[in-house]
């Protein structure tokens, strides 16, 4: 299923404009296009602070679990 552009007025033409109207489709599903821009970027601030900690605790614990699931399933000896 491919994307349908003739659903939307204006086609992007540079790297950049596709840029915007993916953060204009963004705003516009989530509904941040009623907020204030102080209040969108607090918003968005918060979204990033919360993604980069996730991001930042799955790369420095999820493999240690791993290895422990796989070794208490036997795939290999724990240390």
């Amino acid at each position: 299923m491919s994307f349908d552009w003739q659903l939307y007025e204006k086609k992007p033409t540079s790297f950049f404009g596709y840029i915007g109207w993916l953060y204009y489709f963004f705003c516009v599903t989530t509904g941040l296009y009623m907020l204030d821009p102080w209040e969108r970027h607090i918003f968005s601030a918060c979204l990033m602070i919360l993604l980069s900690m996730s991001f930042c605790t799955a790369y420095v614990f999820l493999p240690q679990h791993i290895y422990s699931m796989l070794a208490h399933f036997g795939y290999f000896d724990a240390v």
